[in-house]
């Protein structure tokens, strides 16, 4: 059954958010290293007195975040505010979804992977696309038949 809902600046916030938290857990590692050695080059400066590579160290532990949260909203940003968006999926597995740049079917098997943010759905299609799916409009019902119709758990 298709669920539709108007894109408005809260949904887009809600989007923004669900896709900057992915961001962020996909970039943990690298944010985590560059805190150690910002960390270490610091004790070391302290020492030496050559501050040139923890600041710098320090000023990109600040500018990866911005430029994340960048990204996230140029995903959001060409939704034009008031449009509709609408998402089904069918009892074999398909997910159909359809915006204000049209509308795109994908088949059983081509959705890769599903994980769940607090207030939205994010589907990552096997190219490695990622949608993200305000919860109202894929209910948990058919988040489960994405999860059963998943490539790994294929049993035919």
């Amino acid at each position: 059954m298709w669920r539709q809902l108007q894109f408005d600046e809260a949904v887009a916030n809600r989007v923004r958010r669900a896709m900057f938290a992915a961001l962020m857990r996909a970039n943990l590692v690298a944010l985590v290293l560059m805190f150690m050695i910002a960390a270490g080059g610091l004790a070391l400066a302290g020492q030496s007195g050559f501050w040139t590579f923890p600041i710098m160290l320090i000023v990109l532990l600040a500018v990866v975040p911005l430029a994340l949260w960048r990204t996230s909203a140029r995903s959001v940003g060409g939704t034009p505010l008031g449009s509709y968006l609408a998402y089904a999926v069918t009892p074999d597995g398909t997910f159909h979804s359809s915006s204000a740049f049209g509308t795109s079917t994908i088949n059983p098997g081509f959705v890769a992977r599903i994980a769940q943010s607090r207030d939205c759905w994010m589907v990552t299609i096997s190219n490695g696309f990622l949608i993200v799916v305000p919860k109202e409009l894929l209910p948990d019902a058919d988040a489960a038949l994405l999860v059963r119709h998943l490539p790994q758990r294929a049993t035919h």
